[in-house]
């Protein structure tokens, strides 16, 4: 699958003001449990199992490309039984097709994402995150077919800056996490 998306950083005032501006259909609460490996961390490929209601799915993204707040990535997800603090190669390679070597688990991301859904191609995600005692707020616009020319453009008509590239929560928690070591 191919993902595409529009991910822009927020305040927690712009976080309020877009929650009011777009309104949401539910509120989800996720973890994301990251691994990395040497060459994964060197390929800037995202290796999670994300829990959500009580589910769990490892999910690999590899980037395709970027483009200021846009970013498009290959994504391959298959469910699993839970957390392990390992994922061997095989299985990265089996989903895949590209050996990434053995991924360690490093740590977790929580996030109460409140979501919109717009007919069957636009899905708004606002996201609040924490990790290592931090919070952090963005905005995901993710599509399926003509890019969300309308709902950026609200966001700037209401002072939210667009098109500046936002790290993706992976790349937040794993600099967090070196800068915590």
């Amino acid at each position: 699958m191919i993902e595409k998306e529009v991910k822009i950083m927020l305040s927690q005032t712009e976080y309020d003001l877009v929650c009011n501006l777009f309104g949401y259909d539910e509120i989800i609460e996720q973890c994301n449990n990251y691994y990395i490996s040497d060459t994964s961390r060197r390929l800037s490929t995202t290796i999670r199992v994300r829990e959500r209601d009580g589910c769990f799915f490892l999910q690999i993204k590899m980037p395709v490309s970027e483009d200021g707040s846009l970013s498009i990535k290959k994504e391959f997800c298959k469910e699993v039984q839970g957390v392990d603090k390992l994922i061997k190669d095989e299985t990265i390679k089996e989903l895949t097709g590209v050996s990434l070597g053995d991924c360690r688990l490093v740590g977790s991301l929580k996030t109460e994402r409140r979501v919109k859904y717009i007919g069957d191609s636009i899905e708004i995600c606002i996201d609040k995150s924490s990790y290592f005692g931090k919070i952090d707020y963005e905005i995901e616009i993710e599509y399926t077919g003509e890019y969300p020319y309308e709902q950026v453009k609200l966001l700037q008509e209401n002072g939210i800056e667009c098109g500046v590239k936002a790290c993706g929560k992976y790349r937040r928690f794993m600099n967090e996490l070196n800068r915590q070591r």
